[in-house]
């Protein structure tokens, strides 16, 4: 990521958010080794990579992640602070249950923030096989987003991905390819000099949301218009109105963007096991595209760490560039995850 380019507008912060990433990577390193412990070898999605391992949670144990902090600077100056806590319990031989629930703040700069739920996620993984020397991992994964809470999206939306992972002698690489569908809130009519301005252009398509939960609501008044946006940002009522607010929002025209949609998302990731001090480093690089709502594919490199903390605890900070695509940011992640067996008598 040293060769990528930050953007003009904000460059500064952009560099502090990644520094502050470093920091909490290297800080997770610093208690004792905690020896004998293998939680921190499974690779779960956003924890800290998109990219995961085709390893399901343990059968019979149940995985806490303790709402997981994504924080993203824009280079309009927006930042998007989300938490997505989720438990993962193997529920079967080889097969896992999901249930997360992602909750998004997002702040223009010079605008008032927006907080809220955003859906609600169930999801299975089955793994088809144990790796071995000849044979990858392979494993498929289902989800479906519920549009539950204050910026949920009108629609439900799902997503099936294929997970295929390989140990080779210096590393273990890891392969992701999904396909679904997203929902967005229509957007409110915007003015006339949105209507004149080029695609893409900043606060006529709405803020950025988050990764894999593409879009959401929040007020009109939060873009980055300034007083020509506040002004059509009311109804006659007072109230304010909304708009799309999307990862990708060099949509079609603001007034009318598709409330359905298609996407795909595919992505490699490579990491390094050092197994005495029960820590595993790891960087990704994918791409994901909302066909209809942008004509642009957004790529994005991630760079992060998973650290045995305790015998039931690991932590997993990173650092993230989307450097191609709708609204370039900067992103730091910090979350733990909490291994619990469970213990069923008599099964």
């Amino acid at each position: 990521m040293n060769g990528l380019k930050l953007p003009t507008t904000g460059s500064r912060r952009s560099a502090s958010v990644i520094s502050t990433g470093l920091a909490l990577c290297f800080a997770a390193t610093v208690p004792h080794v905690a020896v004998a412990q293998t939680e921190f070898y499974n690779l779960d999605s956003n924890r800290p990579l998109r990219v995961e391992d085709a390893l399901p949670t343990p059968r019979r144990s149940l995985d806490i992640q303790l709402a997981p902090l994504r924080l993203d600077e824009l280079s309009g100056g927006t930042r998007r602070w989300r938490s997505d806590p989720k438990l993962s319990y193997g529920i079967a031989p080889q097969t896992e249950l999901e249930v997360r629930a992602p909750v998004l703040l997002v702040q223009p700069r010079g605008g008032q923030a927006a907080l809220g739920l955003t859906s609600l996620g169930v999801g299975v993984l089955h793994a088809f096989n144990t790796e071995t020397a000849f044979l990858p991992a392979l494993a498929l994964s289902g989800e479906v987003l519920i549009p539950i809470g204050m910026l949920a999206p009108p629609n439900g939306s799902y997503a099936i991905k294929a997970l295929l992972t390989k140990t080779l002698s210096v590393a273990r690489v890891s392969v992701n390819a999904s396909y679904g569908t997203y929902s967005v809130a229509p957007a409110a009519a915007t003015s006339a000099q949105c209507r004149l301005a080029p695609p893409g252009a900043p606060g006529c398509n709405g803020q950025p949301s988050v990764p894999d939960v593409p879009c959401s609501r929040v007020p009109v008044a939060t873009s980055m218009l300034g007083d020509a946006a506040r002004m059509f940002s009311e109804s006659a009522a007072g109230a304010p109105l909304y708009s799309t607010a999307c990862l990708t929002s060099s949509a079609a025209a603001p007034s009318s963007p598709p409330s359905l949609g298609e996407r795909w998302f595919a992505g490699a990731a490579i990491d390094h096991t050092f197994a005495l001090a029960s820590t595993l480093v790891a960087a990704d690089v994918f791409a994901e595209r909302f066909v209809g709502l942008s004509a642009l594919v957004d790529w994005t490199a991630e760079l992060g760490l998973r650290r045995q903390w305790s015998p039931r605890l690991v932590l997993d900070p990173g650092v993230a560039r989307h450097f191609a695509g709708a609204f370039p940011s900067t992103a730091v992640t910090l979350g733990a995850t909490l291994a619990v067996a469970i213990d069923r008598h008599g099964a």
